[in-house]
């Protein structure tokens, strides 16, 4: 009686054993975690060279033009130039550039813009691949104060010295009202620049993730099709 008992027991493991997979071993779990990453991400390149490069040599000419305003008005001009054109190309390529340097990936209303940052004081905002809804936002103003500071700068030159591309018009006229533009424009990135720095580090602390780093290497945690065009 017991050799059959036995003889059932073994038929009825080896029928289980055919039909049920065996576990994953827990270190084969880890193993694959440790691959892709945490949470199952990888570390992808999500800025390209470019965006990179525009990004620091725009912070680097923009300080040395704020810095020279008073001290040296050649360098002014000249970086002002430098900052302009960092501004056209980087504009440029947020239509013509990949995927996550394009304008279209991350334009959101400022109602998204809102909630990011009440859930970023939260400390629940949602974590995003490339730039983040109040990120995006800061982008926009910072481009668009860059530029309307650089226009008013070679328009209060060519007014104040008659300089520069625009030495033949008139503008003289408007002198106080351009020069009025420009300090604005200048006071609007010293509010803009250190908002910006503030939601770097709050973004950075809250997802635990360097932002400065991935900055300079390109690369972010994301899903392994984050960086596909």
């Amino acid at each position: 009686m017991r050799t059959r008992l036995d003889a059932g027991r073994g038929r009825a493991v080896a029928d289980r054993s055919e039909t049920e997979p065996s576990p994953r071993p827990a270190l084969d779990r880890r193993k694959s975690m440790n691959t892709n990453g945490r949470d199952g991400l990888r570390s992808l390149i999500i800025w390209d060279p470019l965006v990179r490069l525009a990004h620091w040599s725009l912070a680097l000419a923009t300080a040395v033009a704020w810095w020279t305003r008073e001290h040296n008005y050649a360098l002014h001009v000249d970086t002002g130039y430098a900052v302009l054109a960092i501004v056209v190309v980087r504009i440029l390529w947020g239509f013509a550039g990949p995927r996550h340097a394009r304008f279209r990936s991350f334009a959101v209303g400022p109602v998204t813009a809102s909630r990011y940052l009440a859930d970023l004081l939260r400390g629940r905002a949602a974590r995003f691949v490339g730039h983040s809804p109040a990120g995006a936002w800061m982008i926009f103003m910072l481009l668009a104060t860059l530029l309307a500071c650089c226009l008013s700068g070679i328009a209060l030159d060519a007014a104040e010295n008659r300089a520069g591309p625009l030495a033949a018009t008139r503008l003289f006229y408007y002198t106080e009202q351009i020069a009025a533009i420009h300090i604005w424009c200048t006071h609007a990135l010293e509010v803009l620049v250190p908002l910006h720095l503030a939601g770097v580090l709050a973004a950075s602390l809250a997802h635990r993730e360097n932002l400065v780093t991935a900055m300079v290497t390109g690369r972010k945690r994301a899903p392994a099709d984050a960086g596909k065009r």
